[in-house]
C-alpha cells in the first residue's frame, strides 16, 4: 500500500511539474509581445551601450626579481653586519609586490608622465583619448591644483561663432563660459585656468574634453586598474597588466612604474650602502684612536717592567739566575778557603806547615782529598802535601805554591838535618817573610771576592724576583694583548668593509631585470560584443518572466484555473471570462456571445452531475467574500436553466445585502422571501415576480430587510418555502449569502441537491481558496462544485472573431 502511494504522489508531483511548464509556455504565448518588446528594448541599450565603449586593450610587461644580499661576505662578517643592523633587505615576492602596487609609487608614476589631467576629443558617440596629442594643456593658478579640487572636474571645449565656449561642471556644480582666444584665462568655481596650446592641429569643428582628476582619486583609481601577481609560485617572475582604452599611455604607464620601481630599489641599495659606509668610517676613526692608545699602553708597559718579548725575557731570567747562582757558590768557595787560609796563617802552633789550596794530596795514600771536606786529616806534620788551588787570584795562589815549595823544601831538609842547619834557618827566614806577603794578600782578596759576592747576590735577587713577577706580567700582558687583538681584528675588517661599499655605491644594479617591456594585446578585451549582445536578449527573454513571477509572489489572488486546481482538489463546473458590458443579464435568447457559451456549457457539466436526481433540483450558488461575482453567475445560470424550456426559479436569499432587484431592475420592496417567511398567509405567488428580459424565468426577490435573518432562516416557513418550490418548479437556483461572512448558506444547505461555489479570479484571496477545500472536504455544503469567474485564461482560445454578439 505504500508503495502505490509513493507512485500516486510521484505521479501528482510530475503532474504538478508538467502542469508548471505548460503554464510558463501558456503564459510565453499569451504575453509574447512583451517579451518581444523587452528583447528589443535590451538589444538597442546593448547596441547603443557598445556604440559608445571604447575599445579596451591588455598591457602587460614582466619583471624577474634578482635574489642577492647587498653585503658580500662569510658568514661570520654577515652574521657581524646584521647583528649591528646592516644586513640585506628582503626579497620576498609578495613584499615586493605590495611595494610596485603602493600607492607611494603610483604617485611618483602620475607625476613623472604628468598625467592628471586627461584630453579627449569626441568622435561620434565615443571619446578618443588624445594621450601626447593634445593640442592645448589646463594649467591652473597652481601647479598642482589637482590637489584641491573635490571632484573629477570636466571641461568641455568648443569653438562657437569665432569664440571658444567652455562648459565646466562636477559632481556639485556646472558653468559654463566663452573666452575670445583658446588661451585666454578663465575663472572657473574650481579655481583659475588657462589652456596653453602644444602646437599640434587644433580641429575648431570638433569637440575637445579635460578630465581633470583629484589627485587621490586618480591614485586609487590607477591601483585597482594595475594588476600585479606572482607569475609562477616557484619563480620570482612577477606579472604586471592592466585594461585601458589608450594603449600608448598604458605602456607608458608599465614601462615608467618598473622604471620608478627599480630606480628605488637603487635608491635603497645606495642608501643602505652610504649609510653603512658612513658607519663604517666612523667606526674606523674611533677604532684606529682605540688602537693607538692600547698599542702606546703595550709600550708604556714594556718600558716600564724592562719587557721586550716575555717569554724570551722568562728564559733569560732563568739562565742568569742559574749562572749567578753558580757564580755565588763559587765566590762564597772562595771566600771560605781565604777565611780558611787566614785562620790557618794566624796558628802559631805551627808556623811553617804548608798552606792549604782547597786540594791536598795525600802522599802516603796517593789519593786527593778536599781541606774544606776533610781538614781534620790535615796535618802538616803527618805529611799531608797541598798541590791544589781552590782560589782565583793568580798572585796570591803563586805566593802559596812559592810558599808550600820552601815549606817542602824545608821539611825535606829537618829530615836530614836539624832545625839549627843555617839552611833551615834560611828557609824559616824566607818563609816567614813570604807568610807575611800572603797574609797581606789574602786581605785584599778577601775584600774583592766579598765585594763580588754582595754583587751577585743582589742579581740573583733581583732576577728571582722578576722570575717571580712572570705569571702576573703575563695575565696583564695578555689582557693589553687581548684588547690588541680585537680591535685589530676589527679595524681590519672594517677597512675591508669601507673598500666593499665603495665598490658597492660604484657597482649598483637593480633588483630586478625586465623580462618583456609592456606590449599591448593586438585584439581588444573589452567590450566583449558577443557576450553583451547574447546577455541582453537573455536579459530582454528573463525581464518580463521576472516580471511576471514577482507578480505572482506579491499577488496573493487566485490567478486562473490552472492556479485553482494546484491549490484546491474541488471538481471545477466551469468558467467564464470577465464580461465586457456593463449589462448584468448576458444569456439571452439566441445570444452567441463567448459569455453565453460559457454559461451553456456549464449547464451542459450541471446536467450532467445531476443527471441521477429524479427530483426537481435545487441549486444554491455562493461564495466566500462579497464581490466574486456570485449574484452575477446565479441570474445567467438560471437563465441558462430557462431557456431548455424548463420551469426555472431564481430566488434571492442573500437577505442581507440583497442584488437581485438592482441587477434585474425589479421593484419588490414589500415583497419577497423575507415577507414570505415573517408572514404565515403569504402565499408563493404573491412573491414570484417575471421580469422583462427574462422568458421562461421567474424571480423571487429577497424582500425587505429583516432584523433576524438567520432565525428567519431557520424558521418552519423555509421548509414550506422549498417545499413549494419543489412542487412548482424543475430548477431552484438560490443567490445565498456569501458562507465566509455569515452561515445562511449552511442553514438553507439541508434543502440543496447541489451547491456552486463561485470564485473570482484576480480577486478571491488564496488563503479564503483554502477555506473552500476545508468546506469540500468537510462536506459543509451538499454535492460542491467550483465556478471560476473572470477566468483570463479563457481570452486565450481564439475564438473571439467567431462570437459576435448578435439577437435574433
Amino acid at each position: 500500500m505504500n508503495y502505490n502511494n509513493t507512485r500516486k504522489q510521484t505521479g501528482a508531483n510530475k503532474q504538478v511539474a508538467s502542469i508548471d511548464l505548460r503554464e510558463i509556455i501558456d503564459k510565453v504565448l499569451k504575453n509574447w509581445y512583451w517579451f518581444a518588446i523587452s528583447i528589443f528594448a535590451c538589444a538597442i541599450i546593448a547596441f547603443l551601450y557598445l556604440m559608445t565603449q571604447p575599445d579596451v586593450y591588455e598591457v602587460e610587461t614582466g619583471i624577474l626579481l634578482r635574489q642577492q644580499d647587498r653585503l658580500s661576505g662569510s658568514v661570520d662578517e654577515m652574521a657581524m653586519m646584521r647583528a649591528i643592523g646592516f644586513g640585506g633587505a628582503s626579497k620576498e615576492i609578495m613584499d615586493e609586490i605590495e611595494v610596485i602596487t603602493s600607492k607611494t609609487m603610483t604617485q611618483q608614476m602620475i607625476d613623472t608622465l604628468g598625467i592628471k589631467n586627461e584630453y579627449y576629443v569626441k568622435k561620434g558617440w565615443k571619446n578618443s583619448e588624445l594621450y601626447n596629442q593634445t593640442p592645448f594643456i589646463l594649467l591652473g593658478e597652481y601647479p598642482n591644483f589637482n590637489d584641491t579640487l573635490t571632484s573629477i572636474t570636466v571641461f568641455t571645449v568648443k569653438e562657437k561663432k569665432s569664440k571658444f565656449e567652455i562648459k565646466i561642471k562636477n559632481a556639485y556644480n556646472k558653468q559654463k563660459i566663452e573666452i575670445e582666444k583658446i588661451s585666454d584665462p578663465f575663472n572657473t568655481f574650481a579655481g583659475n585656468f588657462r589652456l596653453a596650446l602644444t602646437g599640434r592641429h587644433f580641429d575648431p569643428k570638433k569637440t575637445y574634453i579635460i578630465e581633470a582628476n583629484t589627485t587621490s582619486g586618480l591614485v586609487d583609481a590607477l591601483n585597482k586598474q594595475i594588476r600585479v601577481t606572482q607569475a609562477n609560485k616557484r619563480s620570482n617572475a612577477i606579472r604586471i597588466s592592466t585594461q585601458a582604452s589608450c594603449r600608448p599611455k598604458a605602456i607608458d604607464q608599465l614601462n615608467t612604474l618598473v622604471d620608478l620601481y627599480n630606480a628605488d630599489a637603487i635608491a635603497d641599495k645606495n642608501m643602505i650602502s652610504q649609510n653603512t659606509k658612513n658607519f663604517v668610517d666612523g667606526r674606523i676613526k674611533l677604532i684606529e684612536k682605540d688602537l693607538f692608545n692600547i698599542e702606546h699602553l703595550e709600550e708604556q708597559y714594556k718600558k716600564s717592567n724592562d719587557l721586550t718579548d716575555l717569554q724570551t725575557d722568562a728564559k733569560l731570567y732563568l739562565q742568569l739566575a742559574s749562572e749567578y747562582e753558580r757564580s755565588r757558590v763559587a765566590l762564597e768557595s772562595q771566600l771560605g778557603m781565604i777565611n780558611y787560609l787566614s785562620t790557618h796563617l794566624q796558628d802559631e802552633t805551627n808556623p811553617y806547615g804548608l798552606l792549604p789550596t782547597g786540594i791536598v794530596v795525600d802522599v802516603q795514600q796517593g789519593k786527593s782529598t778536599s781541606l774544606l771536606e776533610d781538614k781534620d786529616r790535615f796535618q802538616i806534620s803527618g805529611g799531608l802535601i797541598p798541590t791544589g788551588a781552590g782560589i782565583n787570584d793568580a798572585a796570591l795562589s803563586a805566593m802559596i805554591k812559592e810558599y808550600n815549595d820552601l815549606a817542602l823544601k824545608r821539611l825535606k831538609l829537618v829530615r836530614s838535618t836539624n832545625e839549627n842547619n843555617p839552611a833551615v834557618t834560611e828557609l824559616n827566614q824566607q818563609l816567614k817573610v813570604t807568610r807575611n806577603n800572603i797574609v797581606s794578600s789574602i786581605g785584599s782578596t778577601r775584600k774583592g771576592i766579598e765585594i763580588s759576592l754582595n754583587d751577585v747576590i743582589v742579581k740573583d735577587n733581583l732576577f728571582k724576583s722578576k722570575i717571580k713577577n712572570v705569571p702576573t706580567q703575563a695575565r696583564e700582558y695578555r689582557e693589553i694583548t687581548r684588547q690588541q687583538s680585537i680591535k685589530e681584528a676589527l679595524y681590519l675588517f672594517l677597512l675591508k668593509k669601507q673598500e666593499e661599499m665603495a665598490l658597492a655605491l660604484a657597482s649598483t644594479t637593480s633588483s630586478s631585470k625586465t623580462l618583456d617591456r609592456a606590449k599591448a594585446s593586438t585584439l581588444p578585451v573589452a567590450p566583449q560584443k558577443m557576450i553583451i549582445l547574447f546577455a541582453a536578449l537573455l536579459i530582454g527573454a528573463l525581464l518580463p518572466l521576472a516580471v511576471f513571477y514577482v507578480q505572482d509572489i506579491l499577488n496573493n489572488k487566485v490567478t486562473g484555473k490552472t492556479e485553482l486546481k494546484r491549490l484546491i482538489n474541488v471538481p471545477i463546473i466551469g468558467s467564464i471570462m470577465q464580461s465586457k458590458t456593463p449589462e448584468k443579464l448576458v444569456v439571452q435568447p439566441n445570444e452567441i456571445s463567448i459569455i453565453a457559451e460559457q454559461f451553456r456549457q456549464i449547464r451542459s457539466n450541471l446536467r450532467f452531475m445531476l443527471a441521477n436526481s429524479a427530483t426537481p433540483n435545487v441549486i444554491l450558488v455562493t461564495s466566500s467574500i462579497s464581490g466574486e461575482g456570485k449574484t452575477f453567475c446565479a441570474i445567467n445560470l438560471a437563465m441558462t436553466l430557462a431557456l431548455t424550456k424548463k420551469k426555472t426559479v431564481l430566488i434571492g436569499m442573500d437577505i442581507r445585502s440583497p442584488k437581485l432587484t438592482e441587477y434585474l431592475n425589479i421593484n419588490s420592496k414589500n415583497t419577497g422571501v423575507s415577507v414570505f417567511l415573517s408572514y404565515e398567509n403569504s402565499r408563493l405567488d404573491e412573491i414570484t415576480r417575471r421580469p422583462d428580459g427574462t422568458p421562461g424565468l421567474d424571480v423571487i426577490t429577497c424582500g425587505p430587510i429583516p432584523p433576524n435573518p438567520a432565525e428567519l432562516l431557520m424558521s418552519e416557513r423555509t421548509d414550506l418555502l422549498f417545499e413549494k418550490l419543489r412542487e412548482n418548479y424543475d430548477y431552484v437556483v438560490v443567490d445565498s449569502a456569501p458562507v465566509g461572512l455569515v452561515s445562511d448558506a449552511y442553514i438553507i444547505n439541508k434543502y440543496v441537491d447541489m451547491s456552486i461555489f463561485v470564485v473570482r479570479a484576480q480577486y478571491t484571496p488564496k488563503n479564503v481558496v483554502a477555506n473552500v477545500k476545508e468546506i469540500h472536504d468537510y462536506k459543509k455544503l451538499n454535492n460542491m462544485a467550483i465556478l471560476l469567474n473572470s477566468d483570463p485564461e479563457q481570452n486565450t482560445y481564439g475564438y473571439g472573431k467567431y462570437y459576435k454578439t448578435s439577437k435574433s
